[in-house]
């Protein structure tokens, strides 16, 4: 997991633009419970694909996971 993670931070280091590197750190963040880098790290993958379906689906199950349904459906709202 750590090593996941450190390599996904050296990923977005050097294309720090990519949303699916992006979601990758955040998807490796989560799986480390570091819930507050992940989160900021798909927010900003959503942001950088101009809400592409699939990166604003991976946010809004994370958020519905690792946030709850409440901060879930915030965020949805937010991305439309």
């Amino acid at each position: 997991g750590e090593e996941a993670l450190e390599a996904a931070r050296h990923a977005v280091e050097l294309i720090p633009d990519d949303p699916h590197l992006r979601t990758v750190l955040g998807l490796a963040a989560w799986h480390c419970q570091r819930l507050t880098l992940a989160q900021e790290s798909m927010e900003r993958a959503v942001e950088l694909s101009g809400e592409a379906p699939d990166i604003v689906a991976d946010f809004a199950f994370f958020m519905a996971a690792a946030r709850g349904p409440r901060l879930a459906e915030a965020a949805a709202n937010e991305t439309d």
